[in-house]
């Protein structure tokens, strides 16, 4: 009971030293930032005050002279004495005496404008005052443009004077503004010297402090043209530019975000405060900034009077923590122990436990004949079953903690981890049919499940099951083949029987005129082309019949290793012809096989023949190897590979149909493999093809083609 007692009132203590801190924290925080707020926020009200009342006197300063402008150009005395202008050689001034421009004489004198008239080519034709140099526009020709394109007055941004070097702003009126639309016959500029009437409305007023200062500037590209001189800088109009990339200088804070409040940096890098706010008519952006250190100064005093209050609080409480919690754990200690003790034997009870059930899981897992996976949220591997491992060709200590991205081919990889990606934020089920490498360099077609777990941290992880489908989809795509094959022999075979008749008619009375007509006869030679052609027709046919026949053949036991090695000597020529290297690899004891001699002959002699075509085209190291073995006992495998340029997969779909080739017209009927397909068919047995493969005599090039034959033993 006293323990319970003294740990209740310790327990009370540090409740009470935990109020006061908290208590204490707040206080300061709320006095700071309280001063904080109220010095900011008047501080933005100045500026802002400043900003909109520059604003206002720049707005009336440059809507004043538009409306002159305006006026200007619509005045008939006025457009009387520019066509005068503009109709001869340029003049010194424009002659104002006279008409009815007297009335615009005076203003113009007052308000300090200059008055430029241009022909309609944008040169200039005069100018007043008579003494004043004339401007440079010849990099401005899109005012002209738009003015004479909107028949009003069009306004002329800040620009530096080439003939004076100062800088100038104004409007471009078309004779005649405001009429009718047409094409004017003359331009007035009426222009402004910003250093005179611009600049001062925005140095007016009085300043903050010190560094209290208010700028115009633009945007050009990707860049920000400051419009106005910077303190310290004379020249700095139209000349100093900020990139866009330094985003923490408040002009380009501004002109990205229009109208607002903030704090950055300025030119300088100095921090400062601003206002910003747009200029109505123009492209510019105000900016009202004062320098940061310079108004929250008065704060770091009292800011550093409340740093020392706070801590001394925080110092007498921290002792009075330290004496409670000390007297707190030396009651707490024994009672622990004595705890301890309890809990580590219960923990060594329940780590036998949890091994016992871990190796009951793994080896649960293991024994699944399907490849079981789990990741974690960023696609890593947290668990692999030995049939994961055996698909993949991989050690399970390669695999954790990786998401085998280096393993396995980038489309495959990018595809799997969308899934993954899709599964964790969904929580749907996915099931899909998707290609994967396998271990011995084969794609094989696999199912996969993947499902999300979400343990009771809120983890979340993909759960996975594989299963291998390849040999499914080769026993599909084979009846597939097999049975579009049989509706294509049915077909060849009706077209075969239609011809084979009017042809052998063709070739009795070609062979029957050939023979009582003399060599030298003029009709000799084209009767002979015709007999020849029918004869290949005819030989032709005689395939496609081969083909479509359903019937039996007569067959009987046959040692294969003979038959290939027969077939070989029918195509030695064209083998020593076109100097290729020939591998033979011969079985030894294979059983007999139950087939029609001449018709698996045709076959091998086939896929030889299709072999040296191949490696014709080869400029040299032309290789070409078959041979037999046999699987299981229960069939003997041909093979006939080569190294040639291979068969593209597009190719190998279409391969064994009927009159589809990739030789040269002439040197191919097409039937040569769908011949071969349905012969191996009708022995039962299997026929198929892979590109590329390895070199015949380099077991680690692939390059080439080889194609499989199967027939099953007596």
């Amino acid at each position: 009971m006293n323990i319970k007692r003294i740990l209740r009132d310790n327990w009370q203590l540090l409740v009470i030293f935990l109020g006061l801190l908290s208590v204490l924290v707040i206080a300061w925080h709320y006095v700071i930032l309280r001063h904080n707020t109220a010095l900011k926020n008047q501080v933005y009200i100045d500026l802002e005050t400043m900003a909109n009342t520059k604003i206002r006197y720049i707005t009336e300063r440059l809507h004043e002279q538009e409306i002159f402008a305006g006026a200007l150009a619509r005045d008939p005395g006025f457009n009387a004495v520019v066509k005068a202008a503009v109709s001869h050689t340029p003049a010194a001034g424009l002659k104002m005496a006279g008409l009815d421009i007297k009335k615009f004489s005076f203003t113009i004198e007052r308000k300090g404008y200059q008055i430029t008239v241009f022909n309609p080519e944008g040169t200039v034709a005069g100018v007043y005052p008579g003494n004043t140099a004339p401007e440079d526009y010849s990099e401005n020709k899109e005012y002209f443009k738009e003015a004479a394109r909107t028949n009003a007055p069009v306004f002329v941004d800040l620009h530096r004077n080439d003939s004076e070097a100062s800088v100038c702003l104004g409007w471009i009126c078309p004779l005649g503004s405001g009429s009718k639309p047409k094409t004017p016959q003359a331009m007035v500029y009426v222009g402004i010297d910003a250093a005179r009437d611009l600049y001062p409305l925005i140095e007016y007023g009085t300043a903050l402090n010190k560094s209290a200062e208010t700028l115009i500037f633009r945007r050009e590209k990707d860049s920000i043209l400051y419009l106005n001189n910077v303190r310290g800088n004379k020249e700095s109009a139209l000349s100093l530019k900020i990139p866009l990339t330094r985003s923490r200088v408040i002009a380009v804070q501004a002109v990205q975000s229009g109208n607002s409040t903030f704090e950055g940096v300025d030119y300088l890098g100095n921090p400062c405060v601003a206002v910003a706010r747009s200029v109505p008519g123009t492209p510019w952006v105000m900016v009202s900034k004062v320098n940061s250190e310079e108004v929250f100064a008065p704060l770091k005093s009292f800011d550093r009077a409340m740093f020392v209050v706070f801590f001394a609080g925080l110092g007498f409480y921290s002792i009075l923590g330290v004496m409670f919690w000390k007297r707190k754990n030396e009651i707490m200690l024994k009672a622990s122990n004595q705890q301890l003790q309890t809990a580590v034997q219960k923990v060594i009870i329940n780590e036998d436990a949890l091994k016992t059930a871990k190796e009951h899981l793994h080896n649960i897992i293991n024994a699944i004949g399907d490849p079981v996976f789990v990741k974690d949220h960023d696609s890593r591997f947290t668990l692999a079953n030995d049939a994961l491992c055996s698909i993949i060709g991989m050690k399970r200590e390669n695999i954790i903690g990786k998401t085998l991205g280096e393993s396995l081919p980038e489309d495959q990889m990018e595809h799997f981890l969308e899934v993954d990606k899709m599964v964790l934020k969904s929580g749907e089920e996915n099931i899909c049919e998707e290609l994967l490498a396998g271990s011995d360099g084969k794609t094989l077609t696999i199912v996969t499940k993947k499902t999300r777990y979400v343990n009771e941290h809120g983890d979340k992880f993909l759960v996975g099951v594989i299963r291998d489908i390849t040999e499914r989809r080769q026993i599909e795509a084979a009846m597939m083949q097999a049975d579009k094959m049989s509706a294509i022999g049915q077909l060849a075979g009706g077209v075969a029987h239609e011809i084979n008749n009017p042809l052998s008619v063709i070739l009795g009375f070609a062979q029957g005129i050939n023979k009582k007509i003399l060599e030298t006869d003029p009709l000799y030679v084209p009767l002979k082309s015709i007999e020849r052609e029918a004869v290949r027709c005819k030989n032709l046919i005689e395939n496609l019949l081969t083909f479509s026949r359903t019937s039996e053949t007569s067959k009987k036991n046959e040692d294969i290793n003979r038959l290939i090695e027969d077939a070989l000597s029918m195509i030695e020529p064209q083998i020593k012809i076109n100097k290729i290297v020939l591998v033979t690899e011969l079985g030894a004891g294979l059983p007999g096989v139950l087939m029609n001699r001449n018709q698996v002959q045709q076959v091998i002699v086939n896929l030889c023949s299709n072999a040296i075509d191949a490696v014709s085209g080869c400029a040299e190291d032309r290789r070409m190897a078959i041979k037999t073995r046999s699987v299981n006992d229960n069939f003997i495998e041909i093979s006939v590979s080569d190294n040639g340029p291979g068969i593209p997969p597009e190719t190998q779909k279409r391969i064994f149909e009927p009159f589809f080739t990739t030789k040269e017209v002439g040197k191919g009927t097409g039937l040569g493999l769908s011949l071969s397909y349905e012969i191996i068919k009708k022995h039962n047995g299997t026929i198929e093809v892979e590109s590329p493969v390895k070199d015949p005599l380099n077991s680690i090039e692939k390059k080439g083609a080889k194609f499989i034959v199967r027939l099953p033993v007596n």
